[in-house]
């Protein structure tokens, strides 16, 4: 098999691979929200009863209450987190599989003629695919932003504190949707999705 129908095979691969990514990153984005809710109501419900001040006189057995709530509070903070955890994990996987996808197409390319009067067809491009190289800006891009939030995540939801509910919504803003990136995924995949139609000339 010559190498620019390897490298043809390798984009339409690419593109159901994108077009899995999309849906798996969405499907557990929405399982990831009641989780990330629930923490931040227990991480607040936390902070009140440790802030909370009574009369001395009560103190020995507001002190016992406290414990036990905070226990109490602590057990579910866990559970959440470790809920949280295990789709995090899945992130990285449906991430780690796009990174593999990209690189082997980045990994084909190398041998051919980029050229400005190079007469490869992919390279060039045509009505019905954009050129190679547009192609691989778009996978890179794509690539090093759900990299860039997968490290985002990690490292926000490290520094989650049980004394303060704002390091919640800095690990829940790292969900967010970002519209440029949606709007580059849904124009490569409608560009991508014309490779099926390409026959390699």
């Amino acid at each position: 098999m010559e190498v620019e129908e390897k490298i043809q095979k390798h984009i339409i691969n690419y593109y159901k691979c994108l077009e899995l990514h999309q849906i798996k990153w969405k499907q557990t984005v929405c399982e990831l929200k009641p989780f990330i809710k629930a923490l931040k109501t227990q991480i607040e419900q936390f902070i009140v009863v440790d802030r909370y001040n009574i009369e001395k006189t009560e103190f020995e057995k507001y002190e016992f209450l406290k414990e036990r709530l905070h226990l109490k509070i602590y057990k579910g903070i866990e559970e959440e987190f470790s809920s949280i955890s295990k789709l995090i994990s899945n992130l990285n996987v449906i991430c780690h599989d796009l990174r593999t996808k990209t690189t082997q197409l980045e990994n084909l390319t190398v041998t051919l003629d980029w050229t400005i009067d190079s007469k490869s067809f992919l390279v060039r491009g045509s009505a019905l695919q954009r050129p190679l190289g547009e192609i691989l800006d778009w996978a890179y891009r794509i690539m090093t932003y759900y990299k860039d939030v997968m490290a985002a995540i990690y490292d926000t939801f490290q520094k989650i504190s049980y004394l303060d509910a704002n390091s919640v919504q800095k690990f829940e803003e790292c969900f967010y949707e970002n519209h440029e990136i949606e709007n580059l995924v849904e124009h490569a995949l409608q560009y991508l999705q014309l490779c099926e139609q390409v026959v390699v000339s």
